[in-house]
């Protein structure tokens, strides 16, 4: 059992908090010791006072809790303000995370790092705020995750872990998926020692949904349409669209979904768009995903799929298949 854990919860319907924390042991003992610390970050955060007086006292009853076990904790303790993307968090000596603006970099998120909790029951903790805009990217991850090492004895490390993200497929990825490349990565750097991997990792992307758009990443499986259309009929709630036109929409939308996970190329999911754009009678539907860069409107005029591509032409004013890198997209607009 390892004594690393990850939690995330959200309070008042509005701010994400997310913890992650590494022990310095292992063992039924470390484990007992990390469910406790969960419970202390969970109770703590859910009262809402600020971030480091919060960590503050948090720290105190982890260090009651451990007194006389001769260790500590790593933490990373961070609240996101989902309204507008404000992100406050804590290092307690714990590795610095990758943060990446959308379509750029992976860098490493530098900021002050205070003492491991339980270290000292008297250290008053500060927090450290930036924001996050649309699309970006922070990805979370426990220290032994980056000290595997390969036949030879070297360490993965964590620049090649920087490396890796930055390559050009997995910055196309899913955040899904992006943790699974560096599962997998991490596999292939450690001869497949499955039972040796401790793997502990946490990616945030940050998507600000609103009346006139919002969006939805689901699987590439047929069971995922009842969350895509609860997901559509929810969103033209609220832009007072209902009746003939909803189902309309909710029709084109799942032909399109379907679609397009019958034709995924790769093993990422499927992005669901739904934009009403004000004042104009017209809703667009866009679907992102792998579609090894050609259009299945196009590829899907005869087979079992014909009748669905058919009725996708019919309904709709509009249509679009634009194909990039590391993803393709499909737009479709319809007038109400």
């Amino acid at each position: 059992m390892g004594g690393d854990f990850y939690d995330y919860f959200v309070v008042r319907d509005r701010w994400l908090c997310l913890a992650m924390c590494s022990g310095r042991q292992s063992g039924v003992s470390a484990a007992i010791d990390m469910t406790i610390i969960k419970t202390i970050i969970r109770s703590q955060m859910r009262l809402m006072r600020g971030l480091g007086e919060t960590v503050t006292e948090i720290n105190r009853q982890v260090a009651l809790s451990l007194e006389g076990k001769n260790t500590d904790v790593g933490a990373f303790i961070g609240i996101l303000d989902t309204a507008d993307g404000t992100f406050r968090y804590v290092n307690a000596d714990f590795p610095e995370p990758l943060l990446m603006r959308r379509d750029e970099r992976y860098e490493w998120l530098k900021g002050p790092a205070y003492p491991a909790l339980g270290s000292s029951d008297s250290v008053i903790y500060g927090d450290s705020v930036f924001s996050l805009g649309q699309g970006d990217r922070l990805v979370i991850f426990a220290g032994a995750d980056v000290e595997l090492t390969d036949s030879a004895g070297e360490a993965y490390g964590c620049e090649r872990l920087r490396t890796h993200l930055n390559s050009s497929r997995p910055k196309g990825l899913s955040v899904e998926a992006l943790v699974r490349s560096v599962e997998n990565e991490l596999d292939v750097w450690n001869d497949n020692r499955g039972a040796d991997r401790d793997l502990t990792a946490l990616a945030l992307e940050y998507r600000k949904g609103s009346r006139e758009s919002a969006q939805i990443v689901l699987a590439p499986a047929q069971a995922q349409s009842e969350q895509l259309l609860s997901f559509i009929k929810e969103q033209l709630a609220e832009n007072g669209i209902v009746g003939k036109d909803y189902a309309q929409v909710a029709v084109l939308a799942e032909e399109l979904f379907n679609i397009c996970r019958n034709r995924e190329a790769g093993e990422g999911d499927i992005t669901m768009q739904c934009d009403v754009p004000p004042g104009t009678d017209s809703v667009t539907i866009r679907a992102i995903a792998d579609m090894g860069g050609q259009d299945p409107l196009d590829e899907l005029r005869t087979g079992p799929s014909r009748r669905a591509v058919e009725y996708i032409r019919k309904n709709c004013s509009s249509i679009s298949f634009d194909s990039g890198d590391n993803s393709d997209v499909i737009i479709l607009t319809k007038c109400l």
